[in-house]
């Protein structure tokens, strides 16, 4: 009877030792993993702590080496700032903004260079009106046309440039008037009219017949004649024309 109690017995004995045998496999797996987790952390943090490129090719600093190296950039910013823009010249707040155009800076520069560049704006604008002021009071060609040499962009360069063409008109019709009134006084018959007509044939020129009348093909001719000499061109026998005529040239 003993016998038959001790065989189930033993048998649970049995049982129990082997899920001792287990558990005690398995927490010294667990132990294992453990170690093999602070290993593999301890070497994800060393390898963060090293500099990693991204994708987009923007190198990656830990943290502090991040702040150190944006701190040492405020500094380089701030020593750039105070060798060119801080003086507020032209020349240093373009220097400052061609090397950091989003700076912590660049809203100053840009607004200091608006005030310079209204201030030379409004000063070309006095010395532009003083200079026509001067040249309408001279109001001569060259005084307009040194005028325009400096001003050409200004509100007075129309202005400038009409009297210019007017004063250019004028002068030509003087100079015709003029060659006009020497013909008169040098071809004063018929005869002196045929002779001119009969040089500017020979010398090539095509004006119909050489009859002593001076019709339009006869002025056309002289113009042609007077254009090519380098003469003032009229159209009419000038003292100039004349001279060249007579001399065969």
């Amino acid at each position: 009877g003993a016998a038959e109690v001790a065989g189930p017995l033993v048998q649970r004995l049995d049982r129990l030792l082997i899920r001792l045998r287990a558990r005690d496999r398995l927490l010294e797996l667990l132990e294992r993993a453990r170690r093999e987790g602070h290993r593999v952390g301890d070497l994800r943090r060393r390898r963060l702590q090293r500099v990693q490129v991204l994708r987009d090719g923007v190198v990656a600093l830990p943290p502090a080496r991040r702040a150190e190296q944006a701190e040492a950039m405020r500094r380089e910013e701030d020593r750039v700032w105070q060798d060119t823009g801080a003086d507020g010249t032209e020349a240093g707040l373009r220097a400052y903004l061609e090397r950091y155009p989003e700076g912590r800076y660049a809203a100053d520069a840009r607004r200091h260079l608006d005030e310079i560049e209204t201030a030379q704006a409004e000063e070309r604008a006095r010395d532009a009106r003083r200079a026509w002021r001067d040249a309408r009071e001279q109001d001569t060609l060259a005084g307009y046309e040194a005028f325009l040499e400096r001003f050409g962009n200004s509100e007075f360069a129309d202005a400038a440039r009409s009297r210019i063409a007017e004063m250019r008109n004028d002068d030509t019709d003087r100079q015709v008037a003029a060659a006009r009134a020497e013909e008169r006084e040098i071809v004063t018959n018929t005869v002196t009219r045929l002779l001119v007509e009969q040089r500017l044939m020979g010398l090539g020129y095509s004006l119909g017949m050489a009859d002593g009348n001076f019709t339009d093909q006869t002025r056309r001719a002289i113009r042609q004649y007077q254009e090519d000499r380098g003469i003032f061109v009229s159209g009419y026998v000038s003292k100039r024309t004349a001279a060249f005529l007579l001399a065969g040239r």
